[in-house]
């Protein structure tokens, strides 16, 4: 069942549930790991789930018994540069956006680097929805610390336990509970949001938008367009 409260504010994370970049980001790390003539276990890939690049990159030196600094350089040229043209929109995401822009404050809260999370909104044509954009390298620590969960609630005036946030790990997850919000699950992978209020299975989910329409009055369109941003 959805939280039985009308949000105040909107908090979502971005790879994997805003933007189809987790399978980007999954075969950045491949392409890097290959060149280094190495793979990781089952548990280090678990592991890198909605982390930072350092924490991925230190997993990956680890590894490949390279530097933490080397591996960061190239996983970040590599995604960089795969970045331009290849992002898609999750399914149901720009309308559901679309439909909620100017009802209800929203904030993106990403474990990227400020200027790939801004590159990425903007290549998946998101970015003007949003009225404050939250990153690893804006915070003094990253998911699962609740500090950018924190600051964005601050950012859009609104107390953390009248926010509702989206996100599809873990780390994501714990950090937007320790924030003191309320969580919808949407797991990108077979690891389950296990401390949501509710999981859902995609932004499409009747229920979600049953909610959103009930609360808000947000009704998703194909006919929305993207607002610009400024």
């Amino acid at each position: 069942m959805l939280p039985d409260f009308t949000p105040r504010a909107l908090v979502f994370d971005c790879d994997g549930l805003l933007l189809d970049t987790e399978s980007l980001w999954n075969r950045t790390q491949q392409a890097v790991l290959a060149d280094y003539g190495t793979t990781l276990t089952d548990e280090q890939e678990a592991a890198i789930m909605g982390t930072t690049l350092h924490d991925t990159a230190t997993i990956i030196a680890g590894a490949a018994g390279r530097s933490v600094e080397q591996v960061k350089s190239d996983v970040s040229e590599h995604f960089t540069r795969s970045l331009h043209g290849s992002i898609e929109v999750m399914p149901g995401a720009r309308e559901l956006l679309a439909s909620l822009h100017g009802r209800i404050p929203m904030a993106v809260a990403s474990n990227s680097s400020p200027d790939e999370l801004q590159l990425k909104l903007e290549e998946g044509g998101l970015i003007g929805f949003f009225d404050s954009l939250h990153s690893a390298g804006s915070v003094e620590r990253p998911k699962p610390a609740p500090d950018m969960y924190l600051a964005a609630a601050r950012d859009l005036g609104v107390e953390p336990e009248h926010c509702l946030a989206f996100e599809d790990s873990p780390v994501g997850g714990r950090a937007a509970k320790a924030a003191g919000m309320r969580l919808v699950g949407i797991p990108s992978t077979a690891l389950p949001v296990d401390v949501a209020d509710v999981q859902v299975q995609s932004l499409c989910d009747p229920r979600l938008i049953e909610y959103l329409a009930d609360r808000l009055g947000a009704v998703p369109s194909t006919a929305e367009e993207t607002p610009d941003h400024d």
